[in-house]
C-alpha cells in the first residue's frame, strides 16, 4: 500500500473496518466505507473514512466510480460475500485487488474467473486464518508482523467486551449486525 491507494471497505463499523481504517489513514491511504446507518457511517468517518455510502440498497459500485473519477478503487475488503459481491467487483479498478474476508451475508455462488479478467486483470484473494495455521513459519511470521503493525498504530480499537462464557452472545451480536467497533473476549 502506497499513499493515495484508494480502499473500498463494507461494515466500515465493524470489527475489522475499525482496524483496517485508522491503520490504512497512518499509511496515507483514501477510504471509502459502507455503512448500514447513519450512525454506523458517522463512526466510520469518525475513525478516518473519507466517504461512506450509506444504505443496503446503495449504489456502492458508481459511488466508488464517482469517488475515484471513474477508475474505482484500487483494493476491495469484503466480509459480507454474495450480497454486496457484484458491487464491490464494479467498485474495484482494472488491475486491482479484491479480498474476500468473510461470507457473513452468504457465500459467493456467483464467483467465475470471468468475473476476474481478462479485461480486468483482478487479483482476487480469499485469506483464511486455517490456511495459516497449516503453515507454522509463515503463521508466525505474519502474526508478528501484524501485531507489530497493530501495536505502532492509533490505540486500541473500541468496541464491545464480553466475558469468555458470553462467546455465543458475541457471535449473536456479530451475526445480526448490532455491534460497533471491534468485540472482545475477556479472558
Amino acid at each position: 500500500m502506497t499513499p493515495g491507494t484508494t480502499i473500498l471497505i463494507h461494515a466500515g463499523a465493524g470489527g475489522l473496518a475499525s482496524i483496517v481504517i485508522p491503520w490504512a489513514k497512518r499509511l496515507r491511504a483514501r477510504i471509502m466505507a459502507t455503512a448500514s446507518t447513519d450512525a454506523k457511517a458517522e463512526f466510520a468517518l469518525a475513525h478516518g473514512a473519507d466517504q461512506v455510502v450509506i444504505g443496503r440498497n446503495a449504489d456502492i459500485a458508481g459511488e466508488a466510480r464517482k469517488w475515484t473519477d471513474g477508475q474505482g478503487v484500487d483494493f476491495t475488503i469484503d466480509g459480507i460475500g454474495e450480497p454486496t459481491f457484484r458491487a464491490s467487483l464494479e467498485a474495484t479498478a482494472k488491475f486491482g485487488t479484491f479480498a474476500s474476508v468473510g461470507q457473513a451475508g452468504g457465500e459467493l455462488g456467483s464467483l467465475s474467473a470471468k468475473d476476474l479478467g481478462p479485461q480486468r486483470s483482478l487479483a482476487f484473494h480469499m485469506p483464511s486464518v486455517m490456511a495459516y495455521l497449516a503453515d507454522p513459519a509463515r503463521y508466525e511470521r505474519v502474526a508478528t508482523e501484524a501485531m507489530t503493525a497493530l501495536s505502532a498504530g492509533p490505540g486500541r480499537p473500541e468496541g464491545p467486551q464480553f466475558a469468555l462464557s458470553d462467546a455465543s452472545a458475541a457471535h449473536t451480536f456479530l451475526e445480526n449486525g448490532a455491534t460497533t467497533g471491534t468485540p472482545l473476549l475477556a479472558i
